[in-house]
């Protein structure tokens, strides 16, 4: 069964051409926008991030907090 399938499946792939259609631009933008991600997500596991000192007062609750 398997081998058969097999068979025709190249069969039509040999009779169909495959073409490729050029790229629009938003395809490269996209491409573009995924390759620099995958680059932040290397970068970013090779240096973790560290909070930087003048934003201490952004986190909440702090860690200071008389009240806990």
């Amino acid at each position: 069964m398997l081998p058969e399938f097999k068979r025709r499946c190249l069969a039509f792939l040999r009779e169909q051409p495959i073409e490729a259609e050029p790229a629009t631009e938003r395809q490269e933008l996209l491409f573009i926008i995924f390759i620099i991600a995958i680059f932040g997500t290397l970068v970013k596991s090779k240096f973790p991030a560290r909070p930087l000192p003048f934003t201490s007062f952004l986190r909440w609750p702090p860690h200071d907090n008389p009240f806990s």
